[in-house]
């Protein structure tokens, strides 16, 4: 699957720049992913772009909601 690709090639970048751009790249496929968003929101936070994590994982639930989609269970909470 072309989504495990991006996400193992994420997992094993060691720039955490670089493993945010694969799972951005992924996230375009599939924008109803919660693991992609809460891997890519934990990067941000990681990083220190905590904005960037909070934006992220909003959008994610904007779109959740606008689809009729539950979003009780998507909250991402920083490490």
């Amino acid at each position: 699957m072309v989504l495990d690709a991006y996400t193992t090639l994420a997992t094993t970048e060691t720039d955490p720049h670089r493993a945010l751009t694969r799972l951005q790249d992924a996230i375009e496929i599939d924008p109803y992913n919660a693991d992609l968003h809460h891997r890519a929101a934990t990067i941000l936070t990681q990083i220190g772009d905590y904005t960037a994590a909070d934006r992220l994982i909003d959008r994610y639930n904007r779109r959740l909601t606008t689809a009729g989609l539950d979003t009780t269970s998507h909250h991402h909470a920083p490490p």
